[in-house]
């Protein structure tokens, strides 16, 4: 054997040697990478389970509200019919539904503080699922 051939042997294996050690560092990254994929893949399972859930409770709790907001409505209606002031009901709703303050309805209308708070928020409340 010539000095050439066993250069060339030796250049040979040692190239060998590093591109041997080049894909064990690049394999190893690779895991690293896939680690790190599967951690933020449950993250993200994990995030999307509680927005869905959250989503959910959101969802129930405005159907609850659309409940209750169309029994307040039929109630205070079953009110004004067996009321025997009905007139002043349908005027106070009236100057809710215009926007006025709760101190002018009971001024105008001689309904109690209490009675013209109901009347304006449902008013409200009717105009804000009406416009949803």
């Amino acid at each position: 054997m010539q000095i050439s051939d066993t250069i060339f042997l030796y250049v040979n294996l040692f190239l060998i040697g590093l591109v041997s050690v080049g894909l064990i560092m690049v394999s190893l990254h690779l895991r690293k990478l896939e680690r790190q994929i599967a951690v933020h893949e449950h993250r993200w399972k994990h995030e999307n389970r509680s927005l869905r859930t959250g989503e959910d409770r959101v969802s129930q709790r405005i159907d609850q509200a659309e409940y209750n907001l169309k029994f307040l409505v039929e109630r205070l209606g079953q009110l004004e019919k067996n009321s025997p002031g009905s007139n002043t009901y349908q005027y106070a709703q009236h100057l809710a539904g215009q926007g006025a303050p709760v101190e002018a309805i009971v001024d105008q209308c001689g309904v109690s503080q209490g009675e013209a708070e109901l009347i304006k928020s449902l008013k409200n409340l009717q105009r804000g699922s009406l416009h949803s």
